[in-house]
C-alpha cells in the first residue's frame, strides 16, 4: 500500500554556508546531549502546547536556538538514536531489531574521544539501549543503565568529578514513555501488554473520556520530566558549568494519541511521531532564536563537531551541520529529511519536505 506517492530515491539535507563560523571557545566545551524519550514537540509550552506548562524547558528555550520543524529519522528509539550518534540514515546503519550499528562506524562518541574528550552515557530504563543488548556503548569510557532516583544523582556526581578534561555526556531520560507512572487527577491505568497490543493494532477502541485520561497521564509525565530537568540544569548553573557548555536537547520520537487512528509509537511516519523538540544552547551564548526551517536530528553529529572545532569529512555522514543557523547572514538551503525503520507492521519510509510528506509502505 502506498501513501501519496512512491519515493524511489532519497535525499540528504543540504545547508548552505556563507562565511566561517564564530571563533571557537578558548577551551573545548563540555557537551551535553540531553534526550527525553517519547516527547512530541507540541507537548511543550515553548512549542505552543496549551494543555500544560513546562517552565524549565521554556527557560532553556529562551537561551537556545529552537527548531520548530525538527524531524526524527525514525518513530522509535534504536534507529533514531543510531542516526543521531552517526549522522547516517536508518537505511544505511540498519540499526533496527538487531540493536546495533556497524562497529567501525565513526560515531559521535568515538570522534570526541579521539579528540581528548571523556565520554559518558547515562541511560534511564530503556531496555533497547542496554549495553548487553546492542553496541551503543562503543566509544564511551563509561556506559551505565539504570532508573530513578539514584540514576539522577549519579549523573550529578559524574559531572562533579569530571573537571580534569572536557566531557561528553549522553543523558537519556525514559519518561514520558509508557507506562505512565506520574500521578494525575484523571489517570488511566492500562490492563497490561495485551491491552496495549490490541490498542496499537486498532482493536479495543477507547471512549473519548478514556482517550482524554490517557493523554492527561502522558502530559503528567511530561510535567514530571520538566521538573527533573529543571533540577539538573540548576545544578549546572550553580556549578558554573552551564554558560560554557554546549547543550543539545532533543527527543528520539513522539507519541500518537489517535490522530491517525492508533496509539503509542513505532508504527507510522506521521508528524505526531516524527516532529520532535530540538534546542541547541551554544557555549557562551544565551541569545534565543526560533527557526522555522525543516531540519533533521540526524544533523546533530556534524553540528556538535563544528561547535567543538573538530575536523571531519562531510562525505563520512549523510547529514550536514546546522552551523549556518547562527551565522550572519543566515543562508539556508531548503532540505529534505528521510525517515524509516518502523518497529511494528510493514516497512515504511517517509520523505519530509518543506511542503509535503511522502510515505511509501
Amino acid at each position: 500500500m502506498v501513501y501519496l506517492v512512491l519515493v524511489t530515491a532519497w535525499c540528504y539535507p543540504l545547508i548552505g554556508c556563507s562565511q566561517p563560523p564564530p571563533l571557537p571557545p578558548s577551551t573545548p566545551p563540555n557537551v551535553l546531549l540531553l534526550v527525553v524519550d517519547t516527547l512530541r514537540a507540541d507537548a511543550l509550552s515553548c512549542y505552543g502546547g496549551k494543555e500544560i506548562q513546562t517552565p524549565n524547558l521554556d527557560r532553556l528555550a529562551s537561551e537556545s536556538h529552537l527548531f520548530n520543524n525538527a524531524i526524527s529519522p525514525s518513530p522509535w528509539t534504536v534507529p533514531s538514536m543510531a542516526s543521531i550518534l552517526t549522522g547516517l540514515s536508518p537505511l544505511t546503519h540498519n540499526a533496527k531489531m538487531k540493536m546495533t550499528y556497524p562497529e567501525d562506524t565513526q560515531s559521535l562518541q568515538v570522534r570526541l574521544k579521539k579528540n581528548g574528550y571523556a565520554t559518558h552515557a547515562r541511560i534511564q530504563e530503556n531496555g533497547f539501549l542496554k549495553a548487553e543488548v546492542g553496541n551503543f556503548d562503543i566509544g564511551f569510557d563509561t556506559y551505565k543503565w539504570g532508573d530513578e532516583p539514584s540514576h539522577h544523582q549519579q549523573v550529578i556526581e559524574l559531572i562533579r568529578n569530571s573537571q580534569t578534561e572536557p566531557f561528553f555526556l549522553w543523558y537519556h531520560l525514559m519518561n514520558p514513555h509508557l507506562p505512565y507512572h506520574a500521578e494525575c487527577e484523571e489517570k488511566y491505568v492500562f490492563g497490561g501488554d495485551n491491552e496495549l497490543s490490541n490498542i496499537r493494532r486498532g482493536y479495543g477502541a477507547k471512549t473519548a473520556q478514556q482517550r482524554t485520561h490517557i493523554k492527561k497521564s502522558y502530559l503528567a509525565e511530561v510535567q514530571d520530566v520538566d521538573k527533573r530537568i529543571g533540577i539538573f540544569l540548576d545544578y549546572l548553573r550553580q556549578a558554573d558549568l552551564y554558560d560554557d557548555m554546549l547543550i543539545i536537547f532533543v527527543s528520539d520520537h513522539g507519541e500518537e494519541f489517535w490522530e491517525h487512528g492508533s496509539f503509542e509509537h513505532g508504527h507510522t511516519m506521521y508528524e505526531e511521531l516524527l516532529n520532535v523538540p530540538l534546542m541547541i544552547k551554544l557555549p557562551g551564548h544565551n541569545t534565543a532564536r526560533v527557526h522555522e526551517e525543516l531540519v533533521g536530528t540526524q544533523n546533530l553529529l556534524p553540528t556538535i563537531l563544528d561547535v567543538c572545532s573538530i575536523e571531519y569529512q562531510p562525505t563520512e555522514m549523510q547529514a550536514t551541520s546546522l552551523r549556518p543557523f547562527w551565522e550572519t547572514p543566515k543562508v539556508i538551503t531548503p532540505q529534505q529529511v528521510l525517515s524509516g525503520s518502523p518497529l511494528y507492521f510493514e516497512d515504511r519510509e517517509a520523505l519530509t519536505t518543506t511542503k509535503w510528506k511522502y510515505i511509501v509502505s
